[in-house]
């Protein structure tokens, strides 16, 4: 019988019945992973709404700004951003927010804005293509009801090719929008010469210049109902200086803010001061000033330039480039304009400084009209 209960004992041992020292192995199948969450998928259009300031194309330090209109409203958490095709080259416009129109990241929207600023090797003859799977999303995200979202892109579209906005396949050349980057200095020939003759009497800022940035005010005697829109051209007037130092390497303008009522002169109008007296208090150089006027005037030998009360216009912001190089000596594009000067009274201005803005936004400026501003006023530090 002692040998019988041994047997059993390995019978059972063998039979996996668990008294051994190896347990038996479960026969119960290990759940499945759970799926990988899937992503959502949100379409898009990528709208280029810049225009190169020159028919060849985007030279250097000009913006290709592009808007991607989103099928349905978005969020952005981070700065995604978006890959241009630019020639041989990859570039990434950078994430803009829409603060100044109080439109935080945040908030979701069906459009946002990505920025790129053209360097000196950027060229590309055929134009701008960008992918449908564009974004770069290594630095933010996009976000559709607080969940994460991929972004691809059906088309690519021109806002300024013609009223029917024609759109081409993602990875297709968008003609239009071509790069030719650096494009080099300019000699300067008679410019100054011609900016000294510039109406009957030459522009004082001609004879102020010191290689220092010239200081824009507004009057502050400006009526409460135009204050805002007076405000709106201190960013103008920001974005130009910026546009002109981007491309001469020195400053010529910086927004000083408001003339101090204290400081005021300007109850008589400049053409009945004689030198301009009382015009530039404090040693201000460019000033805006109200008006009775049916639109606006320049006036180079002081200065100064005029809206009336009631129409401070914000519709271009190439109006305030344009003023302000009349200060500096310039005249209209021949055939541009109905007001035209003789040939050397004034640097020509660009058509397009003259009187064919773009867009809203559109500073007017093209590199000719930058280049003929630093023959004008040349920096002792900045060989031309």
């Amino acid at each position: 019988m002692r040998g019988a209960g041994a047997l059993a004992a390995l019978l059972a041992a063998a039979c996996g019945t668990g008294t051994g020292s190896n347990p038996a192995p479960s026969t119960t199948p290990a759940p499945a992973p759970a799926p990988a969450p899937v992503t959502p998928t949100v379409r898009a259009v990528a709208q280029i709404t810049s225009e190169p300031f020159e028919s060849g194309g985007y030279s250097e330090a000009e913006t290709i700004r592009v808007l991607v209109d989103f099928e349905q409203r978005v969020s952005v958490e981070g700065s995604p951003r978006l890959a241009l095709e630019i020639g041989e080259h990859v570039r990434f416009a950078e994430f803009l927010p829409w603060w100044e129109h109080d439109w935080p990241p945040e908030r979701p929207s069906v459009g946002w804005r990505f920025d790129y600023r053209v360097g000196p090797d950027d060229t590309d003859a055929d134009g701008i293509a960008i992918t449908a799977d564009a974004f770069d999303l290594t630095g933010g995200t996009f976000l559709a009801d607080g969940v994460e979202i991929e972004v691809e892109i059906d088309a690519v579209t021109s806002a300024h090719v013609d009223s029917e906005h024609v759109a081409v396949a993602p990875g297709e050349n968008l003609a239009p929008h071509r790069v030719i980057g650096w494009q080099g200095p300019r000699v300067c020939t008679n410019e100054l010469e011609h900016a000294r003759a510039f109406r009957n009497t030459p522009p004082v800022l001609i004879r102020e210049w010191d290689g220092t940035p010239f200081r824009f005010y507004f009057d502050a005697g400006i009526p409460a109902s135009e204050r805002a829109d007076a405000e709106h051209f201190f960013g103008v007037v920001e974005r130009l200086a910026r546009r002109i130092e981007d491309q001469l390497g020195y400053s010529i303008l910086e927004v000083e803010g408001w003339i101090p009522e204290r400081d005021r002169g300007f109850d008589t109008p400049a053409w009945a001061l004689p030198g301009c007296v009382g015009v530039r208090p404090g040693g201000i150089v460019v000033t805006v000033i109200p008006e009775e006027r049916p639109s606006g005037a320049a006036v180079p030998e002081c200065a100064a330039f005029y809206w009336a009360n009631d129409d401070i216009d914000t519709t271009w912001d190439g109006t305030m480039a344009h003023e302000l190089f009349h200060l500096f000596g310039f005249a209209h594009a021949p055939g541009a304009h109905s007001q035209q000067s003789p040939p050397g009274v004034g640097v020509r201005m660009s058509a397009r400084l003259t009187s064919q803005y773009m867009s809203a936004e559109d500073l007017g400026v093209n590199h000719a009209d930058v280049y003929a501003l630093g023959c004008v006023f040349p920096h002792p530090d900045v060989p031309r």
